[in-house]
């Protein structure tokens, strides 16, 4: 009989790792539901559902951590605060010393006009016409009859 050494712990771990890799996935430890208030909804999946509060920990710059889990164990559920979008309540500062541009966002384009033919494309070459039908008129009426434009399209909406 033949005396073979141990496994080594290396051997071992490569081996598991391979296994693992096999599976389509591992296991699921917790999903994350994005809340407007973490305490309430940690009381109703404690109070109501009988989940159990598996962390609830201050994480410094990123705020409060509660994760809960089933009865049952895994998977648990992380309560992760969602702030509300901030309305602008006071005026922008005037006067000295005070410059600001609004941030415009929206989608970058090419106009290419050869005459009567407009082609608004993506920086990929992706024709947009048929995003923006209603530009075609106002491109046809203010561009040169042969020029190429970049620049960005933006939507402007008005809040109340």
């Amino acid at each position: 009989m033949e005396n073979s050494a141990p496994p080594e712990r290396g051997d071992i771990l490569r081996h598991r790792h391979a296994a693992e890799l096999s599976r389509p996935f591992l296991r699921l430890n917790f999903a994350t539901l994005w809340v407007r208030d973490q305490e309430r909804s940690r009381r109703f999946f404690v109070d109501r559902l009988g989940f159990q509060v598996a962390v609830d920990a201050e994480v410094p710059g990123v705020g409060r951590w509660i994760i809960v889990t089933p009865p049952t164990g895994l998977p648990g559920i992380a309560l992760v605060f969602h702030p509300a979008p901030c309305p602008m309540k006071a005026p922008l500062p005037t006067g000295e010393g005070w410059l600001f541009e609004p941030k415009w966002d929206g989608f970058r384009a090419l106009v290419f006009r050869d005459g009567e033919d407009i082609l608004i494309q993506s920086r990929d070459e992706k024709p947009l016409n048929r995003y923006f039908p209603e530009l075609l008129e106002p491109l046809q009426s203010q561009l040169p009859a042969r020029c190429v434009l970049d620049g960005e399209i933006v939507i402007v909406k008005k809040y109340p």
